[in-house]
């Protein structure tokens, strides 16, 4: 409970620091390792982080990313349902239109 109050995953030790919950993580690692993933500066923190939280606010991988991630990488092929999993990818798909849109529009809004 020290280190995550939550007392779930995902937990990251790095060093003597704690970092949970797996945007914060994220962030932490773009800021401390690969600071140009934030696109260097603040404002380029402030750039990416909003598609972040969106993704967290609206239940982005809700009702796909269980799907797909159990029967792609923990069911053993021959017990796969690949017909829920290519729904769940048919939503990710979905899904990830709003960020392709916004990526192809914004290549230099710096």
């Amino acid at each position: 409970k020290a280190k995550c109050p939550t007392r779930q995953v995902p937990l990251l030790q790095h060093n003597d620091r704690t970092v949970w919950e797996s945007h914060s993580i994220l962030r932490y690692i773009a800021q401390e390792m690969k600071p140009e993933l934030h696109l260097d500066d603040t404002w380029g923190m402030a750039q990416c982080s909003p598609w972040m939280d969106l993704a967290l606010a609206t239940g982005f991988n809700m009702m796909c990313n269980h799907h797909l991630v159990d029967q792609m990488a923990r069911t053993p092929p021959e017990a796969r349902d690949y017909k829920l999993a290519e729904e769940a990818h048919a939503v990710y798909s979905q899904k990830f239109e709003l960020f392709e849109e916004h990526l192809a529009s914004s290549s230099s809004a710096r």
